[in-house]
């Protein structure tokens, strides 16, 4: 539905992490964001535990961001 539309651009240079260590860190951040601090993201070295089994067939993205473009259409309130 158009008026619920959001999103966002990043612009800026990526690169491609494969070394295992810096996967499991980049995993291991956006699984504790995802969480919102419950459960799992309680106690790190748990949680790293959990997931160096998916480690090996990952690869990580770190953008390092120079512009930043999003949108949100819901605060339009139906006005276009």
């Amino acid at each position: 539905v158009y008026s619920e539309l959001r999103g966002v651009v990043l612009y800026g240079k990526a690169e491609l992490v494969r070394e295992q260590e810096g996967v499991l860190d980049i995993l291991a951040r956006v699984t504790a964001k995802s969480a919102g601090g419950a459960g799992a993201a309680a106690d790190p070295e748990q949680l790293r535990k959990g997931l160096m089994a998916t480690v090996p067939k990952r690869t990580g993205i770190r953008i390092r961001p120079e512009r930043i473009v999003s949108w949100d259409h819901r605060k339009l309130g139906g006005v276009y």
